[in-house]
């Protein structure tokens, strides 16, 4: 297939998440292949280095911004999360350098927005979009208010989750997420301009189609999972495992509550977040003293953890996407243990490779834990059938062989319609 250039748009370029870790892995694919990479992203001291850095917008952040007591600051701040004329006016100035093929959006939201978009569909460059959460439809990004999941938007009102305080469980931040979903929507800035929406999940593409999004508009690509980086070991460890954001829609709570009376399992979190604090006084005031809280654990250092573990547990209580703790662990050769939500269900099949449980539902989980404990081998051969799926269904050549079909595509169809507006005007 033709060579491309692809300019590669995510607000952070540095490892933030598991949107930044798929997004440096689909760069250095795709450069492997033969294309070229151009990003764009907001400017920070721990990003990449990039020879186009002149052209990312300045840095900011948000939360302490809009914690400032200067009204003028707030409000231009506000101003930017909803349409910034330095995004605009930069894409612009590198569009005109680099002459990009096609564009692969993944999270614009607040510190770029999607003012960029106008810009990219009036020099003809065709737009994908991966979603990596709801935002698209829900002021929250995550279905996710009061500590269970939340669709009261459904029928259009955001105006609910103000009452709801979906964002930051703060009234004013959710009325400037609310205010920001409908500017965007009458705008119809996403709707005109982004050709083709890519979800890491059949549930999340199923949600954005529940919705309102046209079908033919939103296609279901499974990340891949580069296995040549992870060395599996094929037995069970030592322990049950929990590594992510300490965050309440993460079902940490019933997690500890599930670990009461399993002895001889020991449970290690591996995290940070506004949790940490609730999370020790738990184990404290539980006497679990069979659950160790181990902080942040990144890098080789996660690889080795997870490798120790007897299997890894994804409790979650929102709808999850497509939850990279799952592919690590299966790349590692370690059972999962996932509640039965969102898009967990896809990875996870059931007494094959893992277990499923009633998301919160203490005693279902702690039964799945008790049965992994006793039963040794049978963990051990599900995280073997884990890693052998990997191979089979998440390899990275399908997965890049799909994305290049896209762009390749979406080039025909924006050359296309260049050609016919030139005839237009020449008639």
């Amino acid at each position: 297939m033709r060579l491309l250039k692809i300019l590669v748009v995510n607000k952070f370029l540095y490892r933030f998440g598991g949107t930044e870790r798929y997004l440096f892995d689909q760069c250095k694919f795709l450069e492997r292949r033969g294309h070229e990479v151009i990003p764009f992203a907001m400017a920070h001291p721990r990003n990449w280095e990039s020879q186009y850095s002149k052209y990312f917008v300045s840095n900011v952040e948000y939360d302490k911004a809009l914690a400032s007591a200067n009204p003028l600051a707030k409000f231009r701040i506000a101003l930017r999360l909803l349409y910034s004329l330095e995004a605009k006016a930069k894409i612009s100035a590198l569009i005109e350098r680099t002459c990009p093929d096609v564009a692969h959006i993944h999270n614009i939201y607040h510190q770029i927005s999607p003012s960029i978009l106008p810009v990219l569909h009036r020099k003809g460059i065709p737009v994908v979009q991966t979603v990596h959460d709801f935002k698209l439809v829900c002021p929250g990004y995550s279905f996710f208010a009061q500590s269970k999941v939340c669709e009261i938007c459904k029928s259009g009102n955001f105006l609910r989750a103000i009452q709801k305080k979906c964002v930051k469980n703060s009234r004013a931040a959710t009325a400037l997420a609310v205010f920001e979903t409908y500017f965007h929507r009458w705008l119809r800035i996403y709707d005109r301009n982004i050709q083709l929406f890519i979800t890491p999940s059949a549930f999340s593409r199923n949600k954005l189609i529940e919705y309102g999004v046209e079908v033919n508009r939103v296609v279901h690509i499974p990340p891949p999972v580069d296995l040549a980086e992870y060395a599996p070991r094929l037995v069970a460890g030592d322990y049950a495992l929990y590594f992510g954001r300490l965050v309440r829609f993460k079902g940490l709570m019933t997690l500890l509550k599930a670990m009461k009376g399993l002895r001889g399992l020991s449970l290690v979190i591996a995290g940070e977040g506004e949790m940490k604090d609730e999370i020790e006084r738990t184990i404290a005031h539980d006497g679990l003293d069979n659950v160790r809280l181990v902080g942040y654990v990144g890098g080789d250092g996660l690889k080795e953890t997870i490798q120790r573990a007897k299997f890894v547990v994804v409790p979650s209580e929102c709808y999850e996407n497509a939850p990279f703790a799952i592919f690590e662990s299966f790349a590692l050769g370690k059972a999962v243990v996932g509640s039965r939500i969102g898009g967990i269900p896809e990875l996870i099949d059931e007494g094959t490779d893992g277990l499923l449980f009633t998301p919160g539902d203490v005693d279902d989980l702690h039964g799945r834990l008790a049965y992994l404990l006793d039963h040794p081998k049978a963990c051990a051969s599900m995280g073997r059938n884990g890693r052998n799926k990997l191979q089979m269904r998440f390899s990275l050549e399908k997965h890049y062989d799909r994305l290049e079909n896209i762009y390749s595509n979406l080039r025909v169809v924006a050359e296309g319609r260049k050609q016919i507006l030139c005839s237009h005007s020449e008639g």
